[in-house]
């Protein structure tokens, strides 16, 4: 195993020099990127408000940008330990006034999941999904939460059915890759790794310059 992994290693490190020339990332439409402006702009206006960082954050993550969200939500974490309660009691006050609201059940999958309450954050996400099926972020952490389960055929699926509508972002790319690994299929390993690299080569140009 330990060869095998070694050869996948070798190949990927070299493509990777040359993978820049097919670099990717996501496309936003009008409204998501003007969405994501005016949240830049309030955490800019008062960047100790950890609410609107969060909400910056779950934007980020519902449109493909999850490093950018990890970034958010670590200097929440960092700042305030007991955010995450405080936003999980505060989000089921919301989540009893708009339940068919999507954006509500995704965030709230996110507070269940630093909560520690992982197969709620499953549940939520996939409310998510169901609220709003089209978008394949969503697809992607109900197949990385799947992945906590460790059923990873499960999220191996999901994360393909993700890369059907976003062929070409970097996170479903790095999940599946993941998944691969986890159930050793090293080839199929190797070959989501180059994508994933190609893809961070456009995301690194093309990526938010938030907060």
């Amino acid at each position: 195993m330990k060869h095998m992994l070694h050869v996948c290693f070798c190949v990927v490190l070299f493509i990777a020099s040359s993978v820049s020339a097919f670099a990717y990332w996501p496309v936003l439409d009008q409204h998501y990127l003007s969405e994501q402006t005016q949240l830049e702009a309030i955490v800019r206006e008062n960047p100790q408000s950890l609410d609107s960082r969060f909400d910056l954050g779950m934007q980020y993550a519902y449109t493909g940008w999850v490093e950018h969200a990890w970034k958010q939500l670590k200097y929440i974490n960092d700042t305030d330990k007991t955010f995450k309660q405080k936003k999980l009691i505060d989000l089921k006050k919301q989540l009893k006034k708009a339940p068919e609201d999507w954006r509500v059940n995704f965030k709230i999958a996110f507070a269940y999941f630093f909560n520690d309450q992982k197969q709620d954050a499953l549940n939520a996400m996939l409310r998510a999904h169901h609220l709003k099926p089209e978008n394949a972020f969503i697809m992607g952490f109900v197949g990385l939460l799947y992945g906590e389960q460790k059923k990873y055929d499960q999220s191996i699926k999901w994360a393909k059915r993700g890369l059907k509508v976003e062929p070409y972002s970097t996170a479903l790319h790095f999940l599946l890759a993941e998944a691969f690994l986890r159930k050793g299929n090293y080839f199929a390993f190797t070959g989501e790794s180059i994508r994933v690299l190609a893809a961070k080569a456009g995301e690194k140009k093309h990526g938010p310059k938030g907060p």
